[in-house]
């Protein structure tokens, strides 16, 4: 570099490029938690028919020896275990789809009343679907510090930096960098 030449300029942030757009976080934990619901309850709804299949052939050989109708009670609560936990299975893509679309209110209040149902037919789905109904309310996205007094430096070029709102991040347009 010649004595006589000036320094380059950085470009402003007016005339540069605008920043590389950061990708938006997903839903992922409540739509992967509800994709495990609903295989859950269908294994549930297996098992619970099995069940129930077996306790009622059971419960008329006992009624036939001479037991009191109530052995039954146990191959009807099977019976109403497996239908609840298929009706789970047809309604889990519905909650996903309202999860999809950002619905959190709507969302909130249907898992509610499967939970209570899971949890008495077969507690694992309504657990599932309990854990899915608490991070509804965490966070998806990481919230952005609060901008200091003044803009920090570019620790590669000491540039200063600039905030952009939209993604509560500083850039450096020297660099071509975000800061963090």
């Amino acid at each position: 570099m010649s004595s006589g030449s000036t320094p380059a300029v950085p470009p402003s942030p007016s005339s540069a490029p605008p920043p590389p757009a950061v990708p938006p976080s997903d839903d992922g934990p409540v739509r992967s938690l509800l994709s495990l619901a609903r295989t859950l309850a269908f294994l549930v709804t297996l098992i619970a028919a099995l069940f129930f299949l077996v306790l009622l052939a059971l419960g008329v050989l006992a009624v036939l020896l001479g037991a009191t109708p109530a052995v039954l009670v146990g191959a009807a609560y099977c019976l109403l275990s497996a239908g609840v936990n298929f009706l789970a299975w047809r309604e889990i893509p519905r909650l996903d789809r309202l999860a999809s679309q950002g619905d959190l209110g709507r969302l909130r209040e249907r898992l509610l009343v499967w939970i209570v149902l899971g949890l008495v037919f077969f507690g694992v789905v309504g657990v599932v679907l309990a854990i899915a109904w608490v991070r509804i309310d965490l966070p998806v996205r990481p919230l952005a510090p609060p901008p200091p007094a003044s803009p920090p430096v570019c620790l590669r070029c000491g540039e200063r930096a600039t905030l952009i709102p939209e993604y509560g991040r500083y850039y450096c347009y020297r660099c071509s960098a975000y800061l963090w």
